[in-house]
């Protein structure tokens, strides 16, 4: 039978494309702050405004969530598929198909829900966010601001050149991805975590879906 850590592989290219894309997006407004004139302060404040950049990762990541969605769903009917299958051949007496199974059927389609729900939770603008340099976490939107923000200063003070003022504006996002800050699923911790997104709605993904055999277990016990 499938291993659970095998099936995420495939979702996090889709987290890893995600956060491509906002990197290249941050890149494109930070040389377009770097390449405006010393002194324009109406260039800078019409690029300190993020608002079209929040729409267009707004799109990207409802783009990636309807890419995802299928497969996810796709993935958890199948495995669930062999994890009953398997079972059966370890109870007495002859059960009904997969398909037939009403009960087992009303578990999967929960558990696909329940995904969906982790999957739309650790993309949610709130809880995701970026760690600063001082590995504090901030939400995105200020936080993709502050970066604007710092990027306008250090050019005020003409002591670094392009190059290095954006890579260090995105060092963080290279690092740690986009991170997401919230409650772990299994609610066995009282402390928020703060992980990459991708990781987090992995941790979560094995999580449901190891609760979804139990279920299906005690259905066929």
């Amino acid at each position: 039978m499938t291993d659970i850590k095998n099936l995420e592989y495939p979702l996090q290219n889709h987290f890893e494309e995600f956060e491509r894309d906002i990197i290249k997006l941050m890149c494109e407004r930070l040389g377009k702050i770097c390449r405006t004139k010393h002194g324009d302060v109406e260039s800078y404040c019409k690029l300190q405004n993020a608002t079209e950049d929040f729409g267009v990762i707004e799109k990207k990541k409802s783009e990636m969530i309807d890419k995802t969605e299928p497969e996810l769903y796709n993935i958890i009917e199948g495995y669930a598929r062999d994890y009953y299958e398997e079972a059966s051949k370890r109870c007495i007496g002859q059960l009904i198909s997969f398909e037939q199974n009403y009960k087992v059927k009303k578990i999967v389609e929960q558990t696909k829900k329940e995904v969906f729900k982790s999957l739309q939770s650790n993309l949610n603008t709130v809880t995701m966010g970026l760690i600063n340099d001082k590995d504090d976490f901030m939400s995105f939107q200020p936080a993709y601001v502050q970066i604007l923000n710092a990027v306008i200063s250090k050019m005020a003070t003409r002591q670094f050149g392009t190059d290095e003022i954006i890579k260090g504006a995105i060092e963080s996002l290279s690092e740690h991805g986009l991170t997401v800050r919230k409650t772990p699923v299994d609610g066995k911790s009282f402390d928020r975590y703060k992980r990459n997104i991708g990781a987090s709605f992995a941790a979560e993904f094995r999580y449901l879906l190891t609760q979804m055999n139990y279920e299906i277990a005690e259905v066929l016990i």
